[in-house]
C-alpha cells in the first residue's frame, strides 16, 4: 500500500505542474528519441556571425505561466554573442532568427542575454535588481514593444529596457537556469533561483508565441539549449497536444483521462465518512483526488517559498548596501566627535588658564618695536635720499664744462678758416 500511495503522490505532483507540451521541449526523455543528444546547439562555436532559432508552433492561451530555459554559453576570452527569449504576437515567419538588435517592429516581450552589462538609465516599470555578480561580465535585460518601435533603427536601445541585472553567464561549466514568470502579481525574471528583476506593473497578454533566437559575433560564443519548459499556473486552462504526441500512460490511464480528472478535482475537498464509500474504486478515486489536491497545495507553498526567498535575498542585498553607507556615516560621526572633543579641550584650557602676562609681554614688545620705527625712520629716509639723490654741484660743473667746450670749438673753427688759402676767380 505504501508503494501505491507513493506512486499516486508522484503522479499527482507531476500533473500539478501543468506543463504546456506544445510550448516545451527537453523535459521528458531528452530532446528526441531518434536523436542521441540532450541539447540543441543553437549557435555553433565555429564559424562566427551565425544565427539560430527555435519557435513554438502554437500560441500560449494561459494568462499565468512560467517559462524556464536551461542553456549554456561557452567561447574564447573575447567572444561575443546574444541569446533572446521572445513572447510575441509574431511567430517565426515574422521574427525568424533575428536578435533584439536586428529585429524590426514587434508586439510583446524579449529577454536578452549578452555582454552589454551596465546600469539602465530609464525604466518603464519597477526596477529591483537583486543579483550583482561582476561589472561588465554580462547581463540580462528585458524589453517591451507595442509594435510602434523598430529596434534595429533605435539609436539607444539600452534606454528602453524596463529591467536589468548583471550576471556572468559565460564559461560556467554548467547550464544556467533562466526563468520567466507571469501571474496576477506581476512579471519577474530569475536566474539560477535568484531574482534578477521584477515589476508589478506588467501584465502580458495571452495568445502569444514563445521563441528562442541566438546570434554570434565574429569571435563567436556557442549557445547550447538543453530544455525549455512552459508551465501553466491557471488550473482551468487546458492546452491542446500537438498532433502525433501523447504522454505515456500511468496507472492504465491516458493523459486525456488525467487532464479531465484534474479539471474536476477541487482544490479544497470536503471531509467524508469512510462508510460513504461503497466500492474500492470510489475509495481509490477519493484518495487520488485528495493526494492530487495536496500536491497542488504543496506546489503553491513551494512557489510562495521560492518567491519569498527571492524577495528576502533582494532585501538582504539592499540591506548590505545600506550598511556600507552606514559605515561611512559612522566614520564621519567619529571624526566629528574627535574634532568636537579637541575644540572643547581648547576652550576649557583657554578658560582655565590666565594669559594676561603673555598678552602684556606681547603688547610691550609691539610698543617697543613701534617706538623704534618712529624714532629711526625719518633719519633713515633722509640718509637714503641724501646718499642716493642727485648732486647739484656735479650738474653745474657739467654745464660750465659744456659751455667752455662749445666756445673753444668755435674759436678753433674760426682760426682754421682764416688760415685757409683764399681762392680767387
Amino acid at each position: 500500500m505504501k508503494f501505491v500511495v507513493g506512486g499516486i503522490l508522484a503522479a499527482a505532483m507531476g500533473s500539478a505542474q501543468s506543463i504546456l507540451n506544445h510550448a516545451s521541449f527537453g523535459h521528458t526523455h531528452g530532446l528526441s528519441a531518434d536523436k542521441l543528444s540532450d541539447k540543441v546547439v543553437l549557435v555553433p562555436p565555429y564559424p562566427g556571425n551565425q544565427q539560430g532559432a527555435l519557435w513554438a508552433k502554437e500560441k500560449v492561451t494561459s494568462p499565468e505561466w512560467t517559462a524556464m530555459l536551461k542553456f549554456r554559453a561557452t567561447g574564447p576570452e573575447h567572444g561575443g554573442g546574444n541569446l533572446q527569449i521572445w513572447y510575441t504576437k509574431e511567430n517565426q515567419a515574422q521574427i525568424g532568427s533575428n536578435s533584439a538588435y536586428t529585429v524590426d517592429k514587434f508586439q510583446g516581450l524579449v529577454i536578452v542575454v549578452d555582454m552589454h552589462g551596465g546600469p539602465v538609465e530609464h525604466t518603464y516599470a519597477l526596477y529591483t535588481p537583486a543579483l550583482l555578480i561582476l561589472p561588465q561580465s554580462g547581463g540580462i535585460r528585458g524589453f517591451l514593444n507595442d509594435g510602434t518601435t523598430s529596434f534595429k533603427d533605435h539609436q539607444h536601445l539600452d534606454q528602453v529596457a524596463f529591467g536589468h541585472c548583471e550576471y556572468s553567464y559565460r564559461n560556467l561549466g554548467r547550464p544556467t537556469r533562466l526563468q520567466l514568470k507571469q501571474d496576477s502579481t506581476g512579471f519577474e525574471v530569475t536566474v539560477d533561483e535568484r531574482l534578477c528583476f521584477r515589476s508589478d506593473a506588467i501584465l502580458l497578454p495571452t495568445d502569444n508565441y514563445f521563441g528562442i533566437t541566438g546570434a554570434s559575433s565574429e569571435t563567436p560564443d556557442s549557445f547550447e539549449v538543453f530544455k525549455f519548459v512552459t508551465t501553466s499556473l491557471s488550473s482551468s486552462t487546458q492546452q491542446p497536444l500537438p498532433q502525433g504526441q501523447a504522454q505515456q500512460p500511468m496507472g492504465g490511464r491516458t493523459s486525456d483521462d488525467k487532464a479531465g480528472s484534474a479539471a474536476s478535482i477541487p482544490e479544497m475537498m470536503q471531509d467524508a465518512l469512510a462508510s460513504s464509500y461503497q466500492s474500492s474504486q470510489a475509495q481509490f478515486e477519493d484518495l487520488h483526488n485528495r493526494i492530487q489536491a495536496q500536491g497542488h497545495t504543496i506546489e503553491n507553498l513551494f512557489a510562495e517559498y521560492i518567491k519569498s526567498t527571492a524577495a528576502m535575498q533582494g532585501r538582504i542585498e539592499e540591506l548590505h548596501s545600506k550598511l556600507a553607507r552606514f559605515d561611512q556615516v559612522r566614520n564621519l560621526e567619529s571624526k566629528l566627535s574627535g574634532l568636537e572633543s579637541d575644540i572643547a579641550a581648547l576652550r576649557k584650557d583657554f578658560q582655565q588658564k590666565d594669559y594676561s602676562k603673555q598678552f602684556q609681554d606681547l603688547h610691550a614688545g609691539l610698543k617697543a618695536r613701534h617706538d623704534d620705527i618712529i624714532e629711526t625712520l625719518p633719519d633713515r629716509i633722509g640718509h637714503f635720499v641724501h646718499s642716493h639723490g642727485p648732486r647739484i654741484g656735479l650738474w653745474i660743473i657739467l654745464a660750465v664744462g659744456l659751455q667752455f667746450a662749445s666756445v673753444g670749438g668755435y674759436i678753433f673753427y674760426k682760426r682754421r678758416r682764416e688760415a685757409a688759402p683764399k681762392k680767387y676767380l
